[in-house]
């Protein structure tokens, strides 16, 4: 079974982001574990060595504590090794040197080693005496770092999580994004090699799916699939399996001898990172002089049968109802044919109806507060009251409430001529309820 960059949401970041994501806290716990432990175990003074161990002799070499800190530049990255952002992901020509920041390799723990992991329990970070940090509970607001040193900044995941994606042209009206690792590239004869700049992973649209490389005797078969968008990383599906842990001797499927997974090879050449089968002793599992084009299953795998990249579960969300609206009027005129509507939906009253024929305004007034007063009209409520007395008022006073979903007409209700209005402020707000869908789990290419 094999296949490539597979796109997923992030289906468990309920359990593991909200807690906060903190690894470096286990390396401070086990530094301080491994300084109490020698003076459990050593009860003699020991005298230090008093030169460097890089020019001591073999005979002066004493016991040495060392403490070390790296305060260098990549230590404010999120990637890790540094060439998880090197020029080593597809570039808009089909070759794979562009930098990789952003693009589905570097969103990949099996590729960027301090991106998020689904396998990895995320606990909050703790204080130097031990202690736990509280947990994040809030989606819109996770800090960017716990300790508030590099970063005292939050994101909120749901409306800003950045994406990338990619256009047939600077107009941004075709666009697509990677579900599989397809883009920049060629999908259904249209070529979507334009980045969108400052996109966030919000909304719904249209993702590349399907196998970047042709199944054997086949066409290229990318095509697309509706996603809706969130917070996502990628996952390395192994193309390759070895014989050992060096990664050197490898075949696409896997046996009893020839059994170790491979999701990222090292090669010493780019026509050996791409090849099919690479000349034998071309890669190797340490990126190292000589051997520094990187190799995983987009670049060279050929699927028999393509993938399926299912489709992750998104939870239905029911409608928001918007803020109530006001509406103030101060007089009616007589005898003449009124509405009252949010955008062209009649409310008050479902139709046009007549205003009152008597010749005194509060008396009209009167007659329009009976015929709206707490109706119900296509989904809006009025709760209506007289001023300055219920006899002869000057003004009506109403609240209105509308359906849930997003509102119809936030900057105002379109209020008949005939119907003087000196306050009219629409609902504002709301929205629309969100289907959701169920899982389909995704199926790997066969070779």
């Amino acid at each position: 079974m094999k296949n490539y960059l597979q796109h997923n949401n992030f289906k468990n970041l309920h359990q593991h982001l909200m807690q906060w994501w903190t690894q470096g806290v286990s390396l401070s716990a086990l530094l301080f574990a491994s300084m109490l432990l020698p003076a459990t175990a050593i009860s003699a003074t020991v005298n230090l060595a008093t030169v460097p161990l890089a020019t001591a002799t073999t005979t002066s070499v004493l016991p040495n504590l060392m403490f070390t800190l790296d305060d260098s530049g990549s230590m404010d990255s999120n990637y890790l090794p540094d060439w998880a952002n090197d020029a080593i992901c597809k570039g808009t020509t089909g070759s794979y040197n562009s930098n990789c920041s952003n693009q589905p390799p570097y969103r990949s723990s099996d590729f960027n080693a301090i991106y998020y992991n689904p396998a990895i329990r995320y606990t909050p970070a703790m204080n130097a005496d031990g202690s736990s940090k509280a947990s994040q509970t809030s989606w819109t607001s996770v800090k960017n770092d716990a300790y508030n040193i590099q970063d005292t900044g939050s994101t909120n995941l749901v409306s800003a999580y950045t994406d990338v994606e990619w256009c047939t042209d600077n107009t941004y009206t075709d666009c697509l994004r990677n579900d599989n690792y397809i883009l920049p590239g060629t999908v259904n004869s249209k070529a979507y090699t334009t980045s969108r700049p400052s996109v966030k992973s919000t909304g719904s649209g249209f993702a590349a799916t399907g196998s970047p490389l042709p199944p054997t005797g086949s066409p290229p078969q990318p095509t697309t699939v509706a996603r809706s968008w969130g917070p996502h990383y990628y996952t390395i599906i192994p193309g390759e399996y070895c014989d050992s842990i060096k990664l050197t001797n490898c075949q696409t499927t896997a046996t009893a001898t020839v059994s170790y997974p491979v999701k990222v090879r090292w090669c010493n050449s780019s026509a050996n990172s791409t090849a099919a089968n690479p000349v034998a002793g071309s890669c190797q599992a340490v990126r190292k002089s000589g051997f520094t084009n990187a190799r995983y299953p987009t670049k060279f795998f050929n699927p028999a049968v393509p993938a399926n990249p299912g489709q992750p579960f998104i939870a239905a969300t029911p409608a928001v109802a918007p803020a109530n609206g006001t509406l103030v009027m101060t007089a009616v005129a007589r005898n003449k044919t009124i509405s009252l509507r949010c955008g062209s939906t009649f409310i008050g009253q479902s139709n046009t109806f007549t205003s009152s024929n008597n010749t005194t305004a509060s008396t009209r007034l009167n007659s329009l507060h009976t015929s709206i007063n707490n109706s119900t009209v296509n989904g809006y409520g009025f709760s209506c009251t007289k001023s300055p007395n219920t006899t002869s008022p000057t003004s009506i006073s109403c609240t209105i409430s509308a359906p849930a979903g997003v509102s119809a007409c936030s900057s105002g209700f379109n209020v008949d001529s005939d119907i003087t209005a000196t306050n009219n402020t629409g609902p504002a707000g709301g929205a629309n309820a969100v289907s959701g869908q169920a899982y389909i789990a995704p199926t790997p290419a066969q070779a």
